[in-house]
C-alpha cells in the first residue's frame, strides 16, 4: 500500500510568508530601538571617560580645567592643555569624541542649531592626532577660548563688563553664569541667581535629537557633562530646564 506524500498548498505557503513578513516588520524596528538604545549609552559612557579624564587632568595641573578637549581648532601641533596629547590622560583614544549617532564622525557640528550653526564652530576642537586631522561631536564649553565683545552680555552683567581689562575665557564666563545665573536678557543690569554644578553643563552632546524650535523646551535628549562632571540628559535650552522662570529668548 503507497504511502501518501504531505506537502505544503499554495495557500499555507502564502499564510507562512505572510506570518514571517509581520513578524519581521515587528522585529525591525525593534532592533532600530535596541541599536538606538545602544549608542545612546556608549555616548554617555564616552563622556564618563571624558568626565573621568578631566578630573585627572585638572588633579595635575592646579585644579584648572583643560583648554581644549583635543587641541586648538586649525593647530598643526598637538597643544599640552587638552586631553589627548602624549602623555595625557585620553592620548591615542581620539576615537572616544565622536558620538556613535554622529553621523559626520565629528565634521558637522550644526545640528540644527542656529545660534551655534556657524559662528561658534571652533567651540567643536579639532586638530592632528598622530598626524591625522581628528574631529569632536561634543560641545566644549568651558575652554579656554577667548569671548568676543558681542558675546559679554550672555554671560556678564554691564557693570562687570566694565571691570574688564582683557576679554574672558570661555571657562571663566560660564564658571560666572554657574556661580550668578544668566544676565538679564534685557538691562543687563542683574543676574537669575546660581546654578547647581550637577547641572551645569560644560560639555554637550546634541547628535541624539536635532534642536528644533518646537523642542527646546520639550526633548530631554542632549547629554551633557556637568561641572562636578556628573553626565546628565538635558533640553537643549538646559537653562530653561533647570529653572523654568528662565524663559527662552
Amino acid at each position: 500500500m503507497m504511502k501518501h506524500r504531505y506537502a505544503f498548498t499554495l495557500i499555507e505557503l502564502l499564510v507562512v510568508i505572510a506570518i514571517i513578513a509581520v513578524l519581521a516588520g515587528l522585529l525591525i524596528p525593534t532592533v532600530g530601538m535596541v541599536k538606538q538604545m545602544m549608542s545612546n549609552i556608549k555616548c554617555g559612557n564616552q563622556l564618563q571617560q571624558i568626565g573621568a579624564a578631566i578630573e585627572v587632568y585638572k588633579s595635575e595641573n592646579n585644579d584648572v580645567l583643560p583648554s581644549h578637549l583635543i587641541g586648538g581648532a586649525g593647530t598643526t601641533t598637538q597643544s599640552t592643555n587638552d586631553l589627548v596629547h602624549s602623555g595625557g590622560p585620553l592620548a591615542g583614544l581620539a576615537k572616544i569624541f565622536v558620538c556613535p549617532r554622529d553621523s559626520q564622525f565629528g565634521k558637522d557640528p550644526s545640528m540644527g542649531r542656529k545660534a551655534f550653526g556657524t559662528g561658534l564652530n571652533y567651540m567643536y576642537d579639532s586638530g592632528p592626532v598622530a598626524g591625522v586631522t581628528v574631529g569632536s561631536s561634543y560641545l566644549f564649553e568651558a575652554n579656554g577660548y577667548p569671548l568676543d565683545r558681542k558675546q559679554y552680555t550672555w554671560f556678564y552683567t554691564y557693570d562687570d563688563i566694565k571691570e574688564f581689562t582683557e576679554p574672558p575665557t570661555w571657562a571663566a564666563a560660564k564658571y560666572n553664569q554657574m556661580m550668578k545665573g544668566n544676565s538679564d536678557e534685557r538691562t543687563h543690569t542683574v543676574y537669575s541667581g546660581r546654578f547647581p554644578p550637577a547641572l551645569f553643563p560644560i560639555i554637550r552632546c546634541f547628535w541624539h535629537h536635532q534642536w528644533t524650535s518646537a523642542n527646546l523646551k520639550t526633548t530631554k535628549k542632549v547629554k551633557n557633562v556637568s561641572w562636578e562632571l556628573n553626565v546628565f540628559d538635558s533640553i537643549p535650552y538646559w537653562e530653561h530646564d533647570v529653572n523654568p522662570e528662565i524663559d527662552i529668548p
